[in-house]
């Protein structure tokens, strides 16, 4: 027993010199490393890539252009995911907008859902509907900013009007939305109203 507590005595202090040992003989101390030895250098932003989707094209062709404009790596990649999801009829149409070298999977993702810009705005919950025109405007700096809102609240429906299923909209417009009274038109149009 006596000669086991002495091992294990002999083991922990022969960790503690190993440990000194090496913190002491390394090539210099953490704090004497070069602050640029963990700076990155920067990476050019990726440059967008149109690409144009028609009625139709099959995903060979689809594939094919998005392995030839550097969107993604491999066509045939492209290819397989679309089979195995069983998205090959369900592509959609439309001018998507890719960085160069987005991953297959994301690509088809985009493509399945008919999302042309990869650019998500999200609302902050309390926002009046001018102030989520305003920040389209200055964030995305379109020609024009058009928002429309639905709503429907139950309190509609025994208060007020008292009108089962009634519902409120409402618009915002901005720059050739509000200016223009033919592309006003065309978006009232393709929104429904």
């Amino acid at each position: 027993m006596r000669l086991l507590a002495i091992l294990a005595t002999v083991l922990v202090l022969g960790m503690i010199a190993a440990t000194v040992w090496t913190i002491t003989g390394s090539p210099g101390l953490v704090d004497e490393i070069p602050a640029t030895t963990f700076v990155t250098p920067p990476t050019p932003a990726p440059t967008p890539v149109i690409i144009s989707v028609d009625e139709g094209e099959g995903v060979k062709e689809i594939g094919d252009m998005l392995e030839d404009e550097g969107v993604i790596e491999s066509a045939i990649q492209f290819r397989v995911l679309v089979e195995l999801l069983g998205y090959d009829r369900l592509l959609q149409a439309g001018e998507y907008e890719f960085d160069s070298n987005t991953p297959a999977l994301h690509v088809v993702y985009r493509m399945r859902r008919g999302i042309v810009s990869p650019l998500f705005v999200a609302v902050v919950e309390g926002w009046r509907l001018e102030e989520i025109a305003d920040a389209l405007d200055v964030h995305i700096e379109p020609n024009g900013v058009g928002v429309i809102v639905r709503a429907h609240h139950s309190c509609m429906g025994c208060r007020g009007v008292r009108q089962a299923g009634s519902e409120m909209v409402t618009s915002a417009m901005l720059g050739s939305m509000k200016e223009n009274p033919e592309t006003r038109a065309e978006f009232l149009a393709l929104a429904g109203e």
